[in-house]
């Protein structure tokens, strides 16, 4: 896991807080966002125990935001 900063961003910190709240100016991080991409072997979804371990902690979130792909 690495973070990377681009110094010369023109983007402000309360924007980042903005996009993780699930309540403008709460400034709580309770929002998420998880893309979520389904694996398939033939006709048949395998993804079952991906699902459990994805869903384990969004409980502390109270907005999730999830997208499904192929």
């Amino acid at each position: 896991m690495f973070f990377e900063l681009n110094r010369a961003t023109t983007k402000h910190l309360n924007d980042i807080f903005f996009e993780y709240e699930a309540e403008p100016g709460s400034y709580a991080f309770d929002k998420t966002k998880v893309q979520v991409k389904l694996f398939k072997a033939g006709t048949v979804y395998i993804s079952r125990s991906q699902a459990k371990r994805l869903l384990s902690n969004l409980d502390k979130f109270a907005l999730i935001i999830l997208t499904f792909k192929e």
